[in-house]
């Protein structure tokens, strides 16, 4: 992955490889099931919602079955300059199938040891995939902040790396975001960049704030080499 051009088809984290039989966990309501995605964050609402309330939000977000209907908007791409961040979360690898059990439990565990460490998330959920995926899935979820933070039991400090990327938001249902995965790893491939090994999804408009889910949003980040 850390040359160009890349089988891209090997790059997405959200999608089913390309002419492989599509992942079950990631067919029936949204990448792992639809749930446990597409937490809201505001900055005006973290400085008054203490890292607990986000965590049973969540829960309340997993227990919510999640409709599918939506219309797609069509995916736009743009190349960017990031800032380094910094992020706290739970890293581990698992199965696609067990995505949806482990993106709820790094959440909530990732909220509560930020508000144990007195600080506030800085920006929405967030997951990175490492590396290429496979039949397994090497990823780290949880939150960014600001406040110095220090690596806990189970919760690891992550840098999401600053520099230029690429970047696309994903405006509708999670179980469309196979569809922005394909039409976007089909423009970088026409434009030959050469991607970084991580990438990530941020769940920035999803089920605790809109029930509507053609209106939910995820950001998609692929950082170049």
């Amino acid at each position: 992955m850390h040359q160009a051009p890349t089988r891209l088809s090997k790059l997405r984290p959200a999608a089913a490889p390309v002419n492989e039989k599509p992942l079950p966990a990631r067919a029936a309501s949204g990448p792992f099931g639809g749930r446990s995605r597409g937490l809201h964050w505001s900055p005006s609402a973290s400085a008054d919602r203490h890292p607990l309330s986000i965590a049973i939000a969540i829960a309340i977000a997993i227990a919510i079955a999640m409709a599918s209907a939506g219309k797609e908007h069509p995916m736009k791409a743009e190349r960017i300059e990031l800032e380094p961040r910094t992020l706290v979360g739970v890293h581990e690898t698992h199965r696609w199938d067990e995505l949806t059990e482990f993106m709820g439990r790094a959440f909530g565990t990732a909220a509560t040891e930020i508000g144990k460490q007195g600080a506030h998330p800085a920006g929405p959920p967030t997951a990175i995939y490492h590396g290429a995926p496979s039949d397994v899935v090497d990823v780290t979820a949880g939150f960014p902040v600001t406040q110095p933070v220090t690596p806990a039991p189970g919760v690891v400090i992550e840098t999401l790396p600053g520099g230029p990327a690429i970047e696309a938001i994903h405006t509708g249902p999670y179980d469309t975001l196979t569809e922005t995965y394909a039409e976007l790893t089909d423009w970088i491939s026409a434009q030959n960049l050469d991607l970084a090994p991580d990438k990530w999804e941020e769940y920035v408009v999803g089920p605790d704030t809109e029930p509507d889910p053609a209106k939910w949003q995820t950001r998609i980040v692929f950082p170049l080499n």
